[in-house]
């Protein structure tokens, strides 16, 4: 089966990121709430926090690249073809994944904050280092903020793309349908 179809590609790639999320981060989740405590050792308590914000974000980002191939086809129509190519749905893939978890990676080796167990919360999450830093705010703002605000932005010029172009059809269609003798006898 070869997709040559970019809306496609990204669904299925947010699928491999929700079905893994599915599979890995809800039966812990799951597992903690139901008995008050985390019970799994400390590496699925370092892994199970990389893997949540990880994999939420792929599916975010998938999420924003699905938005924006929509507002292209629609907005850039000549675009398209140029951007969507094969090799390069290939590389956006991929740049979701290396770029999301290349900041988790940092983390993961305690340089900028650290996956542990949060007592307040009960469950594993991400901690301060022992410099008292975190990437929580920054992965807010960059895997979550602006994303929504760009998916936003994107669905709302295409709205309105649409609705211009529904406005400028029904007025053609309007004037297309007067009869021109009827209008010079009125």
């Amino acid at each position: 089966l070869q997709l040559k179809n970019a809306t496609a590609i990204f669904i299925m790639n947010l699928s491999i990121s929700d079905l893994m999320f599915c599979c890995f981060n809800l039966p812990l989740a799951t597992s903690t709430f139901w008995h008050s405590s985390w019970q799994h050792g400390p590496f699925l308590c370092r892994l199970f926090p990389l893997l949540r914000y990880g994999l939420v974000a792929v599916s975010l980002f998938s999420i924003l690249t699905i938005t924006i191939n929509r507002y292209i086809i629609i907005s850039h129509p000549r675009l398209y073809p140029r951007i969507y190519k094969p090799k390069y749905l290939i590389l956006m893939i991929l740049g979701i994944w290396i770029a999301v978890f290349s900041i988790l990676i940092i983390t993961w080796f305690e340089s900028w904050g650290r996956f542990g167990l949060d007592v307040v919360i009960g469950s594993c999450s991400i901690l301060p280092d022992i410099n008292g830093q975190s990437p929580k705010e920054f992965l807010f703002f960059v895997a979550f903020l602006i994303p929504c605000i760009v998916i936003v932005v994107c669905y709302a010029r295409i709205f309105y793309i649409v609705r211009k172009t529904a406005f400028k059809s029904r007025k053609r269609h309007i004037h297309a349908s007067v009869d021109p003798i009827e209008s010079n006898h009125e």
